[in-house]
């Protein structure tokens, strides 16, 4: 199975979260995976372009990163 067979387009997921809405089941959150935030736009720029109301895109962000674990203390775990 690929990764598209897995995950919904953005187009496709904003769709369904709109079919959802329509029909009263709320909140509908939308999770955006990236490894850098910066390139994390995808969702933002469809919510911007289809015009949206009452919709946030919120962003997490880790300021440092985990400390690298050595091969011991992963055995440990």
């Amino acid at each position: 199975m690929s990764y598209g067979e897995l995950l919904p387009s953005v187009e496709s997921g904003i769709d369904t979260a709109k079919k959802l809405v329509c029909e009263g089941r709320r909140p509908v959150i939308l999770l955006e995976h990236a490894d850098r935030m910066h390139d994390s736009t995808y969702v933002l720029r469809e919510v911007l372009g289809r015009k949206l109301p009452w919709t946030a895109v919120p962003y997490l962000s880790i300021p440092m990163p985990p400390p690298r674990l050595s091969p011991q203390v992963l055995a440990r775990q």
